[in-house]
């Protein structure tokens, strides 16, 4: 497959020139919205995080039902991030967000 140019993709859409010149425009201000696969190399994937996340709650039973959550045959990710933000409050949960994370790139 042949590379396509800047010319060809600005002409796929009438309006990539404009977005492209409003991009080029406002570079200093922009804040990249990117597909979450763009992390895939660098960080583990949500369920590997929830579930080690999960492994840190105290109380038995919470840490079962998360964990039920995350490795079910109909995993419900949503609900089990919920699950622990309700156990370790909002800032709790950022805390282990961010710990989690800096302890495991590339994993």
């Amino acid at each position: 497959m042949a590379a396509i140019t800047f010319t060809e993709i600005m002409n796929c859409y009438p309006d990539n020139k404009m977005v492209y010149d409003h991009i080029k425009r406002d570079c200093g201000k922009l804040i990249p919205f990117v597909g979450a696969g763009l992390s895939v190399p660098c960080y583990p994937l949500w369920p590997k995080a929830l579930k080690e996340l999960a492994e840190q709650v105290a109380v038995p039973e919470t840490k079962s039902d998360i964990l039920d959550m995350v490795e079910g045959e109909n995993p419900q990710l949503l609900e089990a991030a919920q699950a622990l933000e309700d156990y370790w409050g909002r800032r709790g949960m950022a805390d282990h967000l961010l710990e989690f994370y800096c302890q495991n790139p590339g994993a």
